[in-house]
């Protein structure tokens, strides 16, 4: 029998295993098959088996991870993207050793805990890990840096990330007090609330002292969220000094009337072409404050593609047809605004629970009449309208859409 590399290029099998990575599950069942198939598959297989690591602390992974990379120290070439989700104590010489074999990372997330109630702070990691950390960090080829539940990051420490394409800081926060004599650059930010925040705090800080610590002239993609107590005015900082941002992603848990995010986004409309907002408690008069917003900015902004994710207020259920959807109608299709609005998504999020249950069959009725009587100007110039329910409320897992072909978990 001839050789596989004989009848079939290699460039052909290579391609064929890429698409069913791509289709494959979480735990690379396909993959490993095709591994098993034949020795040409192997090295293909492999890239994308290892693509992703993800280390946590139970069932001692972290431990199984480190003898892995010791008997078989070639997978650590394999990998592009690490998360980190561990205790700090858990972090010794011998697993930080382990990290010294990969060398060609792209993403790196770093998730700390010191125990289960209290938040680690980054000059307080043993100075032996945070130097492990920032060799990872440093690495000419890292693109992606996630910090989640640790504080205290010096802004100094990613000065040496030259490539960084995108900072994402999940409840994490740098240290306010410091002066840089290089500002920090990046195309993409995404800050939860409480990072927002800080990123605030910091950037307000550069502006008094003329030594700004992040440079977000470049910034073309921005994602936040709103802390709904707070005055959405003090979120300007954020997009002053933002001249080529076409990407902005608000999240918040709920709407007031003092949610005027409408405000934020006035120096950001000649570049802004995706708005996305999110709210995770989207109640009957949500939607009358949502559009009096979106007014604000219909008749001045280029944006091509608005999508709205809302998940609806457990309590409401099946009574969604009570929202005022028809609104949406009224603003998007207005004369002589939205002039650039190309597509509109709408992705509805419904709990189904024990004490909220939702019956199937009626919501999907709900949603036909909601679309053909409250929807019908929207359908009818093929703008898009998507729903989705879920039996438990799930939000939006803050990963990297760039990296998250294969992941792999220890």
């Amino acid at each position: 029998m001839k050789p596989l590399l004989e009848l079939v290029p290699l460039e052909v099998v290579d391609t064929i295993i890429d698409m069913v990575a791509n289709e494959d599950e979480e735990n690379h069942s396909n993959v490993k098959a095709c591994s098993l198939t034949c020795q040409t598959f192997l090295p293909r297989c492999r890239k994308h088996i290892f693509f992703w690591i993800h280390i946590v602390d139970a069932g001692g992974k972290l431990d199984k991870f480190v003898k892995l990379i010791e008997y078989s120290p070639w997978i650590a070439r394999h990998i592009r993207v690490l998360i980190l989700s561990v205790e700090v104590v858990s972090l010794s010489q011998t697993s930080l050793s382990a990290f010294d074999h990969i060398t060609n990372l792209h993403a790196l997330g770093v998730y700390l805990t010191v125990n289960a109630f209290q938040k680690p702070s980054w000059m307080e990691i043993q100075p032996n890990v945070r130097s492990a950390l920032l060799r990872l960090m440093h690495l000419p080829t890292i693109s992606c840096l996630c910090f989640g539940n640790v504080d205290g990051i010096l802004p100094s420490d990613l000065i040496p990330c030259t490539n960084l394409d995108l900072l994402l800081m999940d409840d994490a926060g740098f240290k306010e007090d410091c002066e840089l004599t290089k500002a920090i650059k990046s195309n993409r930010l995404h800050l939860t609330a409480s990072s927002a925040q800080n990123m605030v705090n910091i950037l307000r800080k550069g502006h008094t002292s003329g030594k700004p610590i992040f440079d977000f002239r470049e910034l073309r993609d921005l994602s936040f969220g709103l802390d709904p107590a707070s005055e959405c005015y003090q979120y300007h900082q954020l997009v002053k000094d933002t001249y080529r941002l076409e990407t902005i992603h608000l999240c918040m848990t709920y709407m007031s009337t003092a949610t005027n995010f409408a405000s934020l986004l006035v120096t950001s409309l000649g570049s802004l072409r995706f708005l996305n907002i999110h709210i995770s408690t989207f109640g009957l008069d949500t939607m009358s404050l949502l559009c009096g917003e979106l007014q604000n900015i219909a008749a001045s902004n280029f944006i091509e593609l608005l999508s709205l994710n809302l998940l609806i207020d457990v309590t409401i259920g099946n009574r969604i047809q009570e929202i005022q959807w028809d609104l949406l109608d009224k603003v998007l299709l207005a004369p002589e605004q939205w002039l650039s609005l190309q597509r509109f998504d709408l992705w509805v999020y419904i709990d189904h629970s024990e004490l909220h249950p939702v019956d199937d069959e009626k919501f999907d009725e709900t949603v036909a009449k909601i679309r053909d009587a409250q929807l019908s100007g929207l359908l009818s110039i093929q703008l898009l309208f998507y729903t989705r329910r879920y039996r438990t409320l799930r939000l939006p897992r803050h990963m990297i859409d760039k990296y998250s072909q294969s992941a792999i978990s220890y």
